[in-house]
Order: structure tokens, then C-alpha cells, then sequence
């Protein structure tokens, strides 16, 4: 992505910054350890936890990770 392009993230209006918490990365590491029959990385399972926490529902994902574990997954 051209460096002009990567700094119009920056302002755009309907994304959110937010930072995790040390009690997401507790979380996610017991995701991580009751979730053993799946492959999720340790991002998967810290992003689970997050956008559980914000009440977010929707995912911007390529594979099938979100869906498993019941989120909606775009494109």
C-alpha cells in the first residue's frame, strides 16, 4: 500500500483503536487451552476475547476461525 494511502486509516471515522487488556490475554489463553481440537493462534484467541469484550460481532477475516466461534465474517 502506497505511504499516502496508509495514513487515510488513520482517519477513518468508523474504525476504533483499542488497546488489550491484561485480563484479554488471561482470557485468551484459556480460550486457547479449551479450544485444543481447533488451530487457533494466540492472536485468534486475544482477538476473540477483545471483540467479545466490546460486544463486537462482525470479523474482517480470511479464514474460518471467527465463524467457528460464532462470529459474522466478512468478505
Amino acid at each position: 500500500m502506497a505511504k499516502s494511502r496508509k495514513k487515510e486509516w488513520l482517519f477513518i471515522d468508523t474504525l476504533k483503536y483499542t488497546r488489550v487488556e491484561e485480563k484479554d490475554e488471561h482470557l485468551a489463553w484459556e480460550l486457547a487451552k479449551k479450544y485444543t481440537d481447533k488451530d487457533f493462534s494466540f492472536t485468534d484467541c486475544l482477538s476473540f476475547t477483545v471483540m467479545s469484550r466490546l460486544d463486537c460481532r462482525k470479523a474482517f477475516a480470511f479464514d474460518q476461525h471467527f465463524r467457528q466461534m460464532g462470529f459474522e465474517v466478512f468478505p
